[in-house]
């Protein structure tokens, strides 16, 4: 990992042909939806490679959310065998084999958020389960003992904020199986309020 913050200018973003001058320079990494596709050990590699983006500054966070289970291990899914880590075994990832242990605190929690599909005219619902986490760095020998936190209290999002295009509205009605534009909303709001238990930007 990236020790002391570089030093110089930061490259102009057009002119990358690679993702290397970035070591270091980056505070927030959004990763979501991709390493449930790797199996356990190239999910380690992605993570130290994206850790290795990461700004050393305190406060620089990786998050986002994937596929998890109660239980780390392989499943099938959606006729894929997959590798789907728990908020423990996630947590020990990050704290411990990506960073030296006690140097960035792992927030992570899974939700089982309702999904609907559609053969026909027929529909069916099952429920999906989503880990949710972050990773933000702390200061230099401020290590942590809370591997993983869960947060209890809703936290209620200001609804002034949600806006869709119609190219966004028509991808996520495809994705959740939901065609009632209020009960898209409802739903989204209800994931970002379990997201911001896990991550809260604003802190």
């Amino acid at each position: 990992m990236v020790a002391n913050a570089p030093t110089g200018p930061a490259p102009h973003l057009r002119s990358l042909t690679s993702l290397n001058p970035l070591r270091g320079r980056v505070s927030a990494i959004h990763a979501t939806s991709f390493f449930h596709l790797f199996n356990e050990e190239k999910q380690l590699h992605l993570a130290r490679a994206l850790a290795g983006l990461l700004s050393p500054e305190p406060g620089s966070m990786i998050f986002g959310l994937h596929l998890g289970l109660a239980e780390k291990g392989s499943t099938l899914w959606e006729m894929h065998h997959l590798f789907f880590h728990s908020p423990e075994s996630w947590a020990q990832v990050w704290d411990g084999l990506v960073f030296e242990k006690g140097m960035v605190k792992v927030q992570a929690k899974l939700v089982h958020i309702e999904s609907k599909s559609f053969e026909g005219d027929e529909a069916s619902t099952r429920l999906v389960p989503f880990l949710f986490w972050s990773v933000t760095r702390l200061a230099e020998n401020t290590p942590t003992q809370q591997k993983s936190t869960q947060l209890g209290h809703e936290v209620p999002l200001d609804e002034w904020f949600y806006e869709l295009t119609d190219d966004d509205r028509i991808f996520l009605k495809q994705q959740t199986g939901m065609q009632d534009d209020e009960e898209l909303k409802a739903h989204i709001l209800q994931v970002q309020a379990e997201a911001y238990k896990v991550c809260r930007l604003g802190n």
